[in-house]
């Protein structure tokens, strides 16, 4: 993730080095190096916090001489990459340059509730509540999976399909807004503090849930709501921070 300090102003989740989930902060943080241990990017939705780092990710680490990244997507969040992203006009076209010769950059739509096995992990999407096509992701491995469930509005068949996973580990839920603002997170298909303790409480006997994110200019008053409704400070993600789920 990204951000200076505890703010999020872009979203990234890196799973074990090589897979990032959403691409809002990838290729502007960390070396060259460590960017380039990345082969697999799985993206939530379209929306540019969560993917526009991907054009200056593939930029820095593209080497013709190694394996091609890989891009995952639903067809729609694909159709909007090409279309709006890599067309000549805003960014090189990377899609039709690996066509005509070495391939560094692949596509592969994905569709909800199929596992996808990639880099040790069983990765499967499924659909959250946002006004444009957007899922979360259950991400596996033999003994412990977490969960990333970003840019959502309360949705029940989140945690319907939640509560089917064995060896639940880690909820990663969005908190975006403070109740002062809860028109504004109705109509962008967010929650506000009051609605993800309440989700929160729901599923706490099946895993912890933590608060990501949280509008960097809305911090404070999310924090301070969430320490009024007892929600733990330890459950709130630090952009730039590990985080081990065992």
């Amino acid at each position: 993730m990204n951000g200076p300090g505890h703010l999020q102003y872009l979203s990234t989740y890196i799973v074990n080095e090589v897979c990032a989930f959403d691409a809002g902060a990838l290729g502007m943080v960390g070396t060259p190096t460590e960017q380039a241990l990345v082969d697999h990017v799985f993206l939530t939705h379209a929306h540019l916090d969560h993917i526009a780092g991907l054009p200056i990710f593939l930029d820095t680490v593209v080497d013709l001489g190694n394996e091609s990244v890989d891009v995952r997507a639903s067809a729609e969040v694909l159709g909007m990459l090409s279309s709006h992203v890599f067309n000549d006009r805003l960014m090189p076209d990377f899609l039709r340059i690996s066509q005509q010769g070495p391939v560094f950059l692949r596509t592969t739509a994905i569709e909800p509730e199929v596992a996808t096995a990639v880099a040790g992990l069983s990765v499967t999407s499924f659909p959250v509540n946002h006004p444009v096509p957007c899922v979360g992701y259950m991400i596996e491995e033999p003994k412990a999976a977490i969960a990333i469930v970003t840019d959502t509005a309360p949705h029940d068949s989140i945690w319907q399909r939640l509560a089917r996973i064995p060896n639940l580990k880690a909820i990663l839920l969005d908190c975006s807004f403070p109740q002062s603002q809860a028109k504004l997170a109705a109509i962008s298909g967010h929650m506000t503090t009051g609605q993800f303790v309440e989700q929160a409480r729901r599923f706490a006997r099946t895993a912890p849930v933590h608060a990501i994110h949280i509008k960097p200019r809305f911090y404070e008053e999310v924090i301070a709501e969430l320490k009024e409704l007892n929600f733990p400070s330890e459950q709130i993600i630090i952009p730039g921070k590990d985080y081990f789920f065992v």
